[in-house]
């Protein structure tokens, strides 16, 4: 399932998700979204245990097709509670959301 920036961000506020965001190191060093974990979709296999499983996480990357990628590993290292963020990171800074 997807779900949109404004949602995403707006949910991840007030604590009842978790963002990540799947983009290379320079990608989020240029900016991401506030209070948004990091880890490249390259080392989502390795690290998928030091993301929580109590609420739902929603990924993102810079379009769209990282963050659908890291759903299916996520999927398969267990998690169900996924949500792919529609337009990645591009669609958070057109919605006029804040970004770091």
């Amino acid at each position: 399932p997807g779900i949109g920036p404004a949602e995403a961000f707006a949910r991840s506020q007030r604590g009842e998700l978790a963002l990540l965001d799947v983009r290379g190191s320079a990608e989020y060093a240029a900016g991401h979204v506030p209070g948004a974990r990091h880890i490249p979709l390259g080392e989502l296999p390795a690290r998928a245990g030091e993301l929580p499983r109590e609420r739902p996480l929603a990924l993102y990357c810079g379009g769209g097709t990282r963050a659908r990628i890291g759903v299916s590993v996520l999927r398969r290292a267990g998690f169900t509670d996924l949500l792919d963020q529609g337009g990645g990171f591009a669609a958070h800074v057109a919605a006029g959301l804040p970004a770091e």
